[in-house]
């Protein structure tokens, strides 16, 4: 049902926020609505190619988990993973090119995972369910591999602040 607004109840756009819009199916909740009248004070409404408004938290988490995870697969073969193999001396165990090929898979594994992530709170982002364990699941993974990230470099890293903010969007 609609919430009517005074300054223009004849449209109203439903629209959710985080995972609290996601995580239970919607003939058992009332959605939040805003109207043309709170559009017209300022909050704009995006739509998917459905027409269905979407979910602005869900569309910034997904684009920075893709931004991360692509960010963390480009810069790290260049900055780190480059290095390490064309290294003089190098390690015995790096002259070995499964070992290289292995280093360089669990790499960019986990760029992988947050891509799909990413992917995953875009398309919730469009209006489509998803259960509460998959957005907590996701929101855990992210958030963990931001805290990871600090651990590892013991100090701010952009990767981790935007990891972190992914998982802080998508909860949210």
């Amino acid at each position: 049902m609609p919430v009517a607004d005074r300054d223009a109840p004849e449209v109203c756009w439903p629209v959710g926020t985080g995972a609290h819009a996601i995580a239970r199916p919607a003939q058992n909740v009332a959605p939040a609505y805003v109207t043309s009248g709170e559009r017209a004070r300022g909050r704009s409404v995006l739509r998917s190619t459905q027409g269905t408004p979407m979910n602005i938290a869900l569309l910034a988490s997904g684009l920075l988990a893709i931004a991360a995870g692509f960010g963390h697969s480009y810069l790290g073969e260049r900055f780190v993973l480059r290095p390490i193999f064309t290294a003089e001396p190098r390690s015995r165990v790096l002259d070995r090119p499964i070992n290289q090929r292995l280093v360089r898979y669990v790499w960019h594994l986990p760029s992988l995972a947050w891509i799909a992530l990413g992917a995953l709170a875009l398309w919730a982002a469009q209006g489509h369910a998803l259960p509460w364990p998959v957005v907590a699941a996701s929101a855990l993974i992210l958030g963990t591999s931001g805290l990871a990230n600090f651990a590892a470099t013991r100090r701010l890293h952009a990767g981790g602040v935007t990891l972190l903010f992914s998982a802080t969007l998508m909860i949210g």
